[in-house]
This record gives structure tokens, sequence and C-alpha cells, in this order.
């Protein structure tokens, strides 16, 4: 089965997107029409979120790369705003980042979090 989604004009932010499932993901929001904020920690452009969203616009895809520290309130601030300020809002957001804690989303303080 293949899933078909429509996502013409649309913005989509994805954390965690220098490879793996998270540079996949991009992907697929690209070619079903997203126009694709890629974020990271890392934003060298031999290894972090710079290459995943050169490459994904060699394909076609338009997409921007803002570098990212998820732990850090001021830096998903910033990545919120460029996002709106290069494609005037965010429908779509997919958190790929993650490290384990033991804590539920009742317990986490605002720093773990």
């Amino acid at each position: 089965m293949r899933l078909e989604i429509d996502l013409a004009g649309q913005v989509a932010v994805v954390t965690g997107a220098n490879s793996g499932i998270g540079r996949g993901i991009a992907r697929v929001l690209g070619r079903a029409g997203a126009a694709v904020v890629v974020a990271d920690i890392r934003g060298s452009p031999k290894g972090g979120g710079q290459p995943t969203a050169e490459r994904l616009r060699k394909s076609g895809i338009e997409a921007t790369f803002v570098e990212c520290d998820e732990s850090d309130a001021e830096s998903v601030n910033t990545l919120v705003h460029r996002a709106v300020e290069a494609y005037c809002g965010v429908d779509v957001l997919v958190n790929n980042d993650g490290i384990s804690h033991d804590d539920t989303i009742e317990t986490i303080d605002d720093t773990t979090w």
C-alpha cells in the first residue's frame, strides 16, 4: 500500500533531519509538496542539517536549514521565527530529535524537556 498525501502549500519543520529517519521524513514531506525547514543541532556543511537541505533542493524540494538546539528555548524560538519569516507559518511539525528520560509528560520539568 502506498500512502499518497498532498502537502502543496504547506510548511513542514523537521528536527533531527541531518540523517536517518529525520532525513527520510523531510524527503517524504518535500515530495508530497511541502516546503521543508530542516532543523538540526549540527550545521556543518560536511555533516549536519545543511547538506540535507542542499540535497532536498537539488531534488526540486524547497528547503531551508536552521541550526537549532532543542534543549535551548531561545534556539527553538529562533527556529520558529526563521520558519515564519521564510514561509509565513508552520503547518507540520515533526519532533524527530530525542534523548531518553523516564519522566512522563505530566512530571517532566522544563529544563529536562
